[in-house]
């Protein structure tokens, strides 16, 4: 049996405007568009920075959403604020695009935190060596 696996490449877009009409529209259609026809392919937009949306931005998110499930990706909105989150209850919009109510927490270890596993890991290890050698000389005499 042959097990076939697909990995996918996130990307994840940070809006960086409060607002999004059509006059900002046309600046994130210029890196949106580019990789949503590309094929297999996850891309989150992060709209946390987004105050105000209008009907016309609310559009061009459902082209969009519908451009990228025809190339087999998927674009998905996270973070939405409540203003935003109106307008696409009011509208419907989750029958059409896929919503997260948190953005994914990928949890990062710093160089030091791993140092100090490391040394507890050392100090653990010679506890252990020290208990053994300890046992082994009591059980030989």
């Amino acid at each position: 049996m042959k097990t076939k696996i697909q990995l996918k490449q996130t990307i994840t877009l940070r809006y960086p405007a409060n607002r999004m009409n059509i006059a900002q529209i046309t600046n994130m259609q210029a890196r949106l568009y580019p990789l949503i026809t590309q094929s297999g392919k996850e891309i989150i937009l992060d709209l946390r920075n987004v105050l105000f949306m209008d009907c016309c931005a609310a559009g061009y998110l459902i082209s969009m959403s519908r451009i990228a499930r025809s190339n087999h990706t998927r674009l998905t909105l996270i973070n939405l604020t409540p203003n935003v989150q109106l307008l696409t209850d009011t509208l419907k919009l989750s029958k059409i695009i896929t919503f997260q109510e948190k953005e994914i927490t990928i949890y990062k270890i710093s160089f030091q935190m791993i140092l100090k596993l490391l040394s507890v890991l050392t100090y653990f290890n010679t506890f252990i060596k020290i208990i053994y050698h300890t046992l082994s000389i009591y059980f030989i005499y």
